[in-house]
């Protein structure tokens, strides 16, 4: 790695209806280094656009929220193709949640209110889990085991993340 150039931040958009959550989420995510906040929605349809229109590495997302919900968001995010990470955030410890959720696409699930330790945690793990999807997508190996032309799906690698 070239000393001269910084790493790439990983950049979030943070989806709640309660304007102080984003706002303490913000806050708490400044103080990383390798994190930049570029965004806030205030609702469902606007997470979806603004996903769309800036690609962040990952959506923070609310499942109660006005417009569109979070989970219908989460979906459409996945099916966008702006390649986002979606981290469902609920106040709800609720196995049906948690379920639509990642039948949705997320790749984690946040009960609030959760530590700051949690949230970089669920962020920098689900950063490593896509740059291994990436790889292996790009993978000579890939190739051989799924056949010429083939593609992995990140659903392919869902089994491995706890």
């Amino acid at each position: 790695m070239n000393p001269s150039i910084p790493p790439k931040k990983v950049t979030v958009l943070i989806a709640d209806d309660v304007a102080d959550t984003r706002e303490n989420l913000t806050k708490l995510l400044l103080l990383e280094k390798d994190i930049e906040v570029i965004g806030g929605a205030s609702d469902g349809q606007q997470a979806i656009e603004m996903a769309r229109r800036t690609a962040p590495d990952i959506v923070l997302l609310d499942v109660n929220m006005p417009v569109v919900d979070g989970i219908s968001a989460a979906a459409a995010i996945r099916e966008s193709g702006c390649g986002s990470a979606v981290i469902m955030m609920s106040v709800r410890d609720d196995v049906q949640y948690f379920r639509q959720a990642m039948l949705a696409g997320a790749r984690d699930f946040l009960t609030k209110p959760f530590s700051g330790q949690d949230l970089i945690q669920a962020i920098r793990g689900v950063c490593e889990q896509s740059d291994r999807i990436k790889a292996l997508r790009g993978a000579p190996l890939a190739e051989a085991a799924l056949g010429p032309g083939a593609e992995l799906a990140e659903d392919d690698l869902q089994s491995d993340s706890g």
